[in-house]
């Protein structure tokens, strides 16, 4: 007697991609108190997480625009006269709540990867602004670690998000690779002065941090931005045994690539890309 077939086989989910965010003492200390239900706030000298019973409700920090800042920055024209009511109210809403959650990303970027700097947890201190969502810290640390890896993949060299970067004039001189430009990059690019940090130019434009410190990258693999060097190795004896490892004195030369078809930092393309992450994180 032949066995009658059983239930199909499930279809396979498709595996969402992770980023890697190396480990900091930032984190760990967040695992913990997510785990225990905590409310309060984190603090490092780099940012601050909020916490709510153990969910991650707001992200500030010295290094990111806040929501303020960011609804400064957003000049689309005003609804034209006659226009519904509820309709602008609804957009008003959700500009506002794509801001607050942009700017606990980009404070997140900072504030988690503190290792080994002084840390104080505030109990039951509430944030400063009603949280529109509420994130795990595993869902939180998997946001910064995508962001993170994006930076990598464009341009690996970190130090050139904290550090005063200069316009190349040389290379922007030439003219052709800087035409090609979006207006949102000639502006970084003007205000690459060798005295201002990504995160300044990210104040003063009213922009992300995450949005800045991309076209940053973006424009030192172009050769368009000089990137900062190492910090100077300090001198130790040699091991006579193991070799000393080693060190690169220089960033690695501006890449020849295309520039990607779709740009992350493109506040309608954000928003197409985070609807999609939503559909994909149900299937």
């Amino acid at each position: 007697m032949t066995p009658s077939p059983g239930p199909p086989a499930p279809l396979p989910r498709r595996r969402r991609r992770t980023g890697s965010l190396p480990p900091s003492t930032f984190q760990a200390a967040l695992g913990e108190l997510c785990a225990q239900g905590a409310t309060g706030a984190l603090t490092g000298p780099a940012g601050s997480v909020y916490l709510t019973d153990g969910a991650v409700v707001h992200a500030e920090s010295p290094l990111a625009p806040d929501v303020e800042t960011l609804l400064a920055g957003d000049r689309r024209p005003p609804p034209p006269a006659g226009a519904q009511t509820p309709a602008a109210g609804l957009l008003g809403a959700c500009e506002r709540e794509l801001c607050q959650l942009s700017a606990l990303l980009d404070a997140a970027y900072f504030a988690l990867q503190q290792d080994r700097a002084p840390l104080t947890f505030r109990t039951g201190q509430p944030p400063r602004l009603a949280a529109v969502h509420a994130l795990s810290a595993d869902a939180l640390r998997e946001a910064v670690g995508q962001r993170l890896a994006l930076l990598d993949r464009v341009w690996p060299w970190p130090d050139v998000d904290t550090a005063a970067v200069t316009c190349h004039h040389r290379q922007a001189a030439r003219g052709r690779r800087l035409a090609v430009r979006p207006a949102r990059q000639h502006a970084v690019l003007a205000a690459a002065d060798g005295l201002r940090t990504p995160p300044e130019i990210a104040r003063l434009l009213r922009r992300s941090a995450f949005g800045t410190l991309l076209d940053v990258r973006q424009l030192a693999a172009a050769g368009l931005i000089e990137t900062p060097g190492l910090r100077a190795v300090p001198s130790a004896a040699p091991d006579p045994i193991a070799p000393a490892p080693a060190v690169p004195d220089r960033p690695p030369p501006p890449l020849s690539r295309t520039e990607p078809r779709h740009d992350p930092s493109d506040p309608e393309v954000a928003l197409l890309l985070r609807l999609r992450a939503a559909l994909e994180a149900k299937l």
